[in-house]
């Protein structure tokens, strides 16, 4: 196996049955941004974890996982029997029937990707199409701590970017924000102390404090 896989094996692959349990609870409210889909793609899809909270959530859809590391997509199969997985380049497998799906998530793989090639899976999702990407946010410290942990990555798109593209391809957003990281205590005190250091930082808190991924849902028009 490549250098590159096994560091994607590696870095990717929940560590236990927790792990993978704590993951998908994580994932499990972007896939209800699909309910309207009737065929949805997870694009990269990895050790399978936002696949099987997909399928979980829709049992009647048609949910199809794309990866082209083997290794990957036998940790998929391992832990949730059934799921449907192509093995292919992303890329490729967009120019063969990208304009058969509806529903399209690129979750932490979008960064792993060559500018070119991500431009090219954006143009190709068809109009009325659902789309969910989630990346390292690099507009806060953290979010560059993520980008940097993995040295697959190849291409960071800040907030900013990422919407213009979109926007550029004919997509509306419908939600975004960050995720992974984010400080968000339910207490009273904590709420106070979050409070106030938004007062003491000022501009700055979002790129202290903010989350290591940023993540954005858009239709296209």
């Amino acid at each position: 196996m490549p250098e590159s896989r096994q560091m994607e094996l590696h870095c990717f692959a929940a560590r236990s049955p927790a792990e993978r349990e704590s993951k998908k609870k994580a994932l499990r409210g972007f896939a209800e941004y699909f309910r309207d889909c009737r065929s949805v793609v997870d694009l990269g899809s990895g050790d399978g974890v936002f696949l099987e909270a997909l399928t979980d959530l829709y049992p009647d859809k048609d949910v199809l996982g794309v990866e082209i590391n083997d290794e990957l997509a036998d940790l998929s199969r391992t832990a949730k029997p059934g799921l449907r997985i192509v093995k292919s380049d992303a890329v490729d497998f967009m120019a063969r029937e990208g304009d058969r799906h509806d529903g399209y998530a690129l979750s932490d793989m979008i960064e792993h990707l060559d500018a070119e090639s991500g431009l090219k899976i954006i143009n190709s999702i068809p109009g009325g199409a659902i789309v969910f990407i989630k990346t390292p946010n690099t507009d806060s410290v953290l979010g560059h701590q993520y980008y940097l942990q993995m040295p697959s990555h190849k291409t960071p798109y800040s907030r900013f970017v990422l919407k213009g593209i979109l926007a550029r391809a004919g997509f509306r957003i419908l939600a975004e924000g960050e995720c992974d990281g984010t400080f968000t205590p339910a207490s009273l005190p904590g709420k106070i102390r979050r409070g106030a250091l938004r007062l003491l930082f000022a501009d700055e808190y979002p790129r202290i404090f903010g989350g290591g991924n940023y993540y954005v849902i858009a239709k296209k028009e």
